[in-house]
């Protein structure tokens, strides 16, 4: 019996297929489910490079007022309908931003539509989280909200011409049932191709 095991680990040590009488219980793999489907992501494009679409023409961001770019109606949809603000970002970048809320209702959305000036998109393509899509034939970023759980929000941010953009977010300060990162980029998306259609309409 010494002498079959002493041959069985030998002849292991050299081959990689397992051998019958060589192997035990101890060593066969654990059964277990199989592994189920992964999380789907908003973009179907969602690709490891980061490279983008060409752009259908430029659109410049200055001098425009973001405030004017979302309508009741779909402001209503959205359930943001109660507030504005024009609140500055100190973060560097130029360009105005306009949200729209729903306090004191709960739970408390947020629509958020900045012109950036002096940024574009391209650094965003980098982050791990990145998927690329698009928004009225322009190349588009989306990435989870700022300091927020996953399923609380998403920026899409979109390539509207060198070194501008314009980024659409939609967020939920608090948890949801039943809410879902690609239903936040789903609503973000609706407001981003509406600014995008009020955009093109005026140049």
């Amino acid at each position: 019996m010494r002498a079959h095991w002493l041959v069985c680990a030998l002849v292991g040590a050299l081959l990689t297929g397992a051998l019958g009488g060589c192997s035990t219980a101890a060593d066969e793999p654990a059964a277990g489910p199989p592994p189920g489907p992964p999380e789907p992501e908003w973009s179907p494009t969602g690709v490891a490079d980061t490279s983008l679409p060409r752009r259908p023409r430029d659109l410049r961001l200055d001098g425009i007022d973001p405030c004017t770019l979302m309508p009741a109606k779909l402001r209503a949809q959205l359930r943001v309908n109660t507030d504005m603000n024009r609140a500055p970002v100190q973060d560097g970048l130029r360009g105005p931003i306009c949200e729209w809320l729903n306090a004191p209702l709960s739970p408390p959305y947020r629509l958020s539509v900045r012109l950036v000036l002096n940024r574009s998109i391209r650094p965003y393509l980098y982050d791990q989280d990145a998927r690329i899509s698009g928004v009225a034939g322009f190349g588009a970023v989306d990435l989870p909200g700022p300091l927020l759980p996953r399923d609380q929000g998403c920026v899409v941010r979109v390539d509207t011409g060198p070194e501008q953009s314009l980024w659409v977010g939609y967020m939920s300060e608090l948890p949801v049932d039943g809410q879902s990162y690609t239903r936040m980029c789903t609503n973000a998306h609706a407001a981003a191709e509406h600014a995008m259609s009020v955009l093109m309409a005026g140049q």
